[in-house]
């Protein structure tokens, strides 16, 4: 499970919340799960990017370790 609900933003609105899970899925929302797939135990990047009601947008990364 992904929550993205400590993200803020002081010049407006965040208007929406973009996951991409290191292998190849994606997902959106403010929280929002993924299950990873693998036969061996894997690191995986997160990204998740915000995009503001005036149009700009920032992003952050995380490191999930995946194991078997």
């Amino acid at each position: 499970t992904f929550n993205a609900a400590a993200s803020t933003y002081e010049a407006g609105t965040i208007v929406s919340y973009d996951w991409s899970f290191g292998d190849g899925a994606t997902g959106f929302g403010l929280n929002t799960t993924h299950t990873y797939f693998s036969a061996t135990a894997q690191t995986f990047t997160v990204t998740l990017t915000v995009r503001g009601s005036d149009g700009k947008f920032g992003s952050t990364t995380a490191t999930v370790r995946a194991s078997v």
